[in-house]
């Protein structure tokens, strides 16, 4: 179910650097108590950028909200220039979370790839506390793109890791490994993942086969974050629907990738 919108202030009570990333968090009682695996909050990067940018809600702790980003161009290297204290502007939660698993038993694969991580770990930290069994698979194109691996490894021994250029884990993709490793314990599992479109493609055919119920939270560029600019369009097979209002949590079947 979808929150209403609410803007509001937040100030930057943690920064953590992690080179090309940073983690932001700053406390919002509302904020962190509507939160869930699969919303976002829409940032406002700073006065010189037009467009607020999205990111996935990483964890809630308490009182406590936390987003990761990349430094990728105009908008969020500016974000990357603010300090612990600065106050910025935030939109949400907004967007549609990841349903639960269709009974308390079945277990839970969560494929993530680079940045469609922080939102997979949310995920893996709420079935995890309701019980479920998590198996994590982290892809990246190389060692330095891998996030919050050691963060996955403290909620669950069940973390498998494949980079392209074998820069860590094993040498392939996070499909690669997803089906050297698919196996009985996991054919009857939920499918839950948020990565580049290659990736979810590919996995999306694999779910198919194998007959498996998946979701998907996909990478859109959401000028307004609430279904106003629809600049976010998905093609999926009732028509276009909007990433941000509808989604950005899809099933896996309904998504038409090009």
């Amino acid at each position: 179910m979808q929150v209403k919108k609410r803007v509001f202030p937040a100030v930057i009570t943690k920064i953590t650097d992690l080179g090309s990333c940073r983690i932001f968090s700053f406390r919002d009682k509302q904020c962190a108590s509507q939160a869930r695996a699969g919303m976002f909050l829409s940032v406002d990067c700073g006065e010189t950028v037009m467009l607020r940018r999205p990111f996935a809600v990483m964890e809630v702790n308490g009182d406590d909200v936390s987003f990761l980003f990349k430094i990728v161009g105009k908008g969020t290297a500016a974000l990357a220039a603010r300090k612990e204290g600065d106050v910025i502007s935030i939109t949400g939660p907004l967007g549609m979370r990841f349903p639960d698993p269709v009974n308390r038993n079945q277990r839970a694969v969560l494929v993530a790839g680079g940045v469609g991580t922080p939102p997979i770990y949310f995920l893996a930290k709420e079935l995890i506390a309701a019980g479920h069994e998590v198996y994590i698979f982290l892809g990246a194109s190389k060692k330095d793109d891998l996030l919050l691996v050691n963060e996955c490894k403290r909620l669950t021994k069940n973390v498998f890791i494949a980079t392209d250029d074998g820069s860590y884990g094993e040498h392939g993709t996070v499909l690669n490994v997803l089906s050297k490793n698919f196996g009985l314990p996991l054919m009857s599992s939920a499918v839950y993942a948020c990565g580049p479109v290659p990736m979810l493609k590919a996995l999306g055919e694999f779910t198919a086969l194998n007959k498996l119920t998946a979701h998907f939270s996909l990478e859109a560029v959401m000028g307004c974050g609430y279904g106003v600019c629809l600049g976010c369009a998905v093609q999926t097979r009732a028509g276009y629907k909007l990433c941000c209002s509808d989604g950005p949590v899809f099933r896996a079947d309904d998504v038409v990738f090009a």
